[in-house]
């Protein structure tokens, strides 16, 4: 060990290292507690007011209300924007295409895994659709195998208006400024 140089600087180098070379982001590791509430607070909100809206409405598959508000509400206000609006976008891709593959072939087990690769091909082709190609593909999966007996079009309009619905009251509610933001 040289003078001066200890193992708290090498591992602080070696942080600084990975931080930069391996694009890991220790800073966003840390949320300060006031975020936490706050982000409490939205989502037991979202999830309470979504969970009435389809209840109360006795949506058949409402449940992507809540599931949707819940998904894009996050910790940091800029993230819940920006994961909003791609949810959004591929929101629509994934029921697009789950309407599509529904109304011209069956649902098995070679289909719905073409229906997920369109699904993730499209996003990785915007440019900007990394984060929510999961849920993109999530909602291929359920409109094309759940919604898929008689009224594709309708089920995969319906499950957009639900999922871009929940979308919705998430960003409403992060639009909502707490103390302390």
């Amino acid at each position: 060990m040289q003078p001066g140089h200890g193992r708290l600087p090498d591992l602080v180098a070696a942080l600084w290292d990975l931080t930069r070379h391996r694009s890991v982001h220790l800073h966003s590791a840390w949320i300060h507690p006031a975020a936490r509430l706050t982000y409490t607070i939205r989502a037991a909100a979202g999830s309470g007011i979504t969970t009435a809206l389809w209840q109360g409405l006795n949506l058949t598959h409402g449940i992507w209300l809540t599931i949707s508000a819940v998904v894009v509400i996050q910790p940091r206000r800029v993230d819940t924007w920006a994961k909003g609006m791609n949810r959004v976008v591929g929101t629509l891709i994934g029921a697009a295409v789950a309407t599509v593959c529904a109304a011209v072939m069956p649902a098995n087990a070679l289909t719905v895994g073409f229906a997920v690769a369109l699904t993730i091909l499209l996003c990785w082709g915007s440019g900007r659709l990394r984060d929510p190609m999961p849920l993109a593909a999530l909602t291929t999966v359920l409109v094309f195998t759940f919604d898929r007996q008689k009224h594709a079009l309708a089920a995969g309009f319906w499950r957009c208006v639900e999922i871009i619905a929940g979308l919705a009251i998430g960003l409403a509610l992060t639009a909502i400024p707490f103390p302390g933001e």
